[in-house]
């Protein structure tokens, strides 16, 4: 018998652990993000590091997400 790896079943765990704002997330923290993201009509407020992985991992999502922020949607009107 040969030894192999830690199985690793892309259905369950589809996403890789990141570092976002100086934390660890792990793949199961990603996966209850994407559920929360998928049960929540409008986000009213997230951080700019999770907004970005919600923009990288999820763009269909981004609908959801709070406006740009006053100033810097007009910053040439």
């Amino acid at each position: 018998m040969s030894k192999r790896g830690p199985r690793r079943d892309r259905k369950q765990f589809p996403y890789e652990a990141q570092v976002v704002g100086g934390k660890l997330l792990m793949p199961a923290d990603l996966q209850r993000l994407h559920r929360f993201m998928l049960e929540t009509e409008v986000i009213e407020a997230i951080s700019e590091e999770m907004q970005a992985v919600v923009e990288r991992l999820w763009p269909e999502l981004v609908f959801k997400l709070p406006a740009a922020q006053a100033g810097h949607e007009d910053d040439y009107a």
